[in-house]
């Protein structure tokens, strides 16, 4: 498996989890009407915009770069802030 295919899945799996992090978050807060779950849950959501935002930027990216070693995919999402 190269490098970008694993970091591709790493983006795709923290979409998926980010989706039902914030969905739980605003059912809970649908049903207890805590503004901190609010707050958590929409954090978590725009989270989840930039990093499917990311995905999509990287795959439509036609030159080649070095690897992100340590992990450092997920520092990726800020970038795409900027």
């Amino acid at each position: 498996m190269n490098a970008k295919r694993i970091e591709q899945q790493s983006l795709n799996r923290g979409v998926i989890i980010n989706i039902l992090m914030g969905s739980a978050g605003m059912l809970v807060y649908a049903f207890t009407h805590l503004e901190a779950l609010f707050l958590d849950a929409s954090f978590v959501l725009i989270e989840c915009h930039f990093r499917h935002s990311c995905r999509r930027y990287f795959q439509n990216k036609s030159e080649k770069n070095e690897t992100v070693s340590k992990g450092a995919v997920y520092l990726r999402t800020g970038l795409c802030v900027f």
